[in-house]
């Protein structure tokens, strides 16, 4: 089915109870082949935001927005005010675009509050799934903010434990 749909699969591995059941490569990809996993990074941007929230320094509720005030320079709509953390790792949030690929700015953190598209927010944050990578962009730079680290260093012994290179 996979070769009818012609779908680029780099690889794929089935592990239940922390053993792997079955993998496969495809070519050029083999066990070995590093490369970069784009997507992936959400995941790890959620670990990160739930480790900050162990260690007490933010909270679901809490609003992007009054976490970040340095980056808001335009009036926001009620619902980009209300936007949350939580609303952010569940990609609910009030825009329906990324504004990251918007290439007339040079800051993307930036963007997400500023970028024209957001004084007419669409639809009230929390309410609407969207796969948006603005949302997890803006919870790294939250959280390089919050540690005072960039994100792979504050990352690393996490990274270290599960076998992520170095070389990322």
């Amino acid at each position: 089915r996979l070769k009818e749909r012609k779908t680029n699969l780099h690889s794929f591995m089935m592990v239940r109870n922390g053993k792997i059941l079955t993998e496969a490569y495809y070519k050029p990809f083999d066990k070995d082949f590093m490369h970069r996993l784009y997507s992936s990074s959400k995941t790890y941007v959620s670990i990160a935001i739930g480790m900050l929230i162990g260690e007490g320094k933010i909270r679901l509720e809490d609003r992007i927005s009054d976490l970040m005030p340095d980056l808001v320079q335009i009036e926001q709509h009620k619902w980009m005010q209300e936007c949350t953390v939580e609303d952010a790792l569940k990609m609910s949030v009030p825009m329906l675009t990324d504004t990251y690929f918007a290439l007339d700015y040079k800051e993307w953190a930036w963007t997400f509050f500023n970028h024209p598209t957001r004084s007419k927010a669409l639809k009230p944050a929390g309410t609407v799934f969207d796969y948006n990578t603005s949302g997890s962009f803006i919870l790294d730079v939250l959280v390089e903010k919050i540690t005072g680290k960039p994100f792979l260093e504050y990352m690393r012994p996490v990274f270290d434990k599960i076998g992520v290179s170095k070389d990322i």
